[in-house]
């Protein structure tokens, strides 16, 4: 029944019907993002009042990038919920853009991530930092590790195998190389992305 109104109110079928299911139409297609958007507001809201009398419950969803979804969160998440035992927490790994899109269509409630410059739609909390550090690895037969005195000019010609850029790692591997007035390195392979 509750299709059939949306149905009316579009003025158009949602849903192609067949003898074995049914399909969603174009239009269908077209408002299912805004109906799993609704939904999840509904439910933010429904936590937010459940905080608010003190029960805490529900779920939150949380983002992080590789390196804090390991070492980071597992700690994070065991202090809240000892504040809070009914709450579930759902975390997912990611790579920084695809966090921040993920926290715009509201997919997630949090991200842990690399700093990112603040939008209309993203704020960092800036008291909320944390600093990592990125290393430059080679095979043990490499001629690098047989130099004395190696600086990062010396790994460019080499053949590199980076994450992809929007990862912490490439974009730190761009910060110091741009803060050294140096060119990018020789990259080769690009690891495989998370599909988040």
């Amino acid at each position: 029944m509750a299709i059939r109104r949306l149905e009316d109110e579009a003025g158009t079928p949602l849903f192609e019907r067949h003898t074995r299911g049914m399909h969603l139409t174009a239009v269908g297609e077209t408002l299912q993002p805004h109906a799993i958007l609704l939904q999840r507001e509904a439910e933010q809201a429904r936590e937010e009042i459940d905080a608010m009398r003190g029960l805490a419950r529900g779920t939150t969803r949380c983002g992080a990038v590789g390196s804090i979804a390991s070492l980071v969160l597992p700690l994070a998440v065991s202090g809240v919920l000892q504040k809070w035992p009914d709450l579930r927490v759902q975390t997912i790994e990611g790579v920084s853009d695809r966090l921040a899109e993920a926290l715009v269509q509201r997919e997630i409630d949090i991200a842990l991530s690399t700093a990112t410059p603040d939008t209309e739609e993203i704020i960092a909390i800036e008291d909320c930092r944390w600093e990592d550090n990125s290393y430059v690895v080679a095979a043990p037969d490499h001629p690098l590790p047989g130099k004395p005195q190696i600086t990062l000019a010396d790994t460019l010609d080499g053949q590199w195998a980076t994450p992809p850029p929007g990862t912490a790692p490439f974009e730190h591997m761009q910060q110091v190389s741009v803060a050294y007035g140096l060119g990018l390195p020789n990259v080769v392979v690009e690891t495989a992305r998370s599909p988040f």
